[in-house]
């Protein structure tokens, strides 16, 4: 899905394959599931990225730009 990309490629909260790449999603998926140090570390980043991206956040990049605009 687009824009989706970005925050988990941040955060490390999983893997991005292409757009109708099934084995790349198969591989991706065989990869989280069958190692829990990477299934660990995608959930962490998961976490930190559902912490990060809030609303609050949103606001406040935006008032920062539209001041540094001014």
């Amino acid at each position: 899905m687009g824009g989706i990309a970005e925050p988990v490629r941040r955060f490390g909260a999983g893997r991005v394959v292409a757009p109708g790449d099934v084995d790349g999603l198969a591989g991706a998926i065989e990869e989280l599931l069958g190692d829990a140090r990477a299934l660990a570390a995608a959930r962490a980043g998961a976490r930190d990225a559902r912490d990060a991206l809030t609303w609050d956040a949103s606001a406040a990049a935006h008032l920062d730009l539209y001041r540094e605009l001014l």
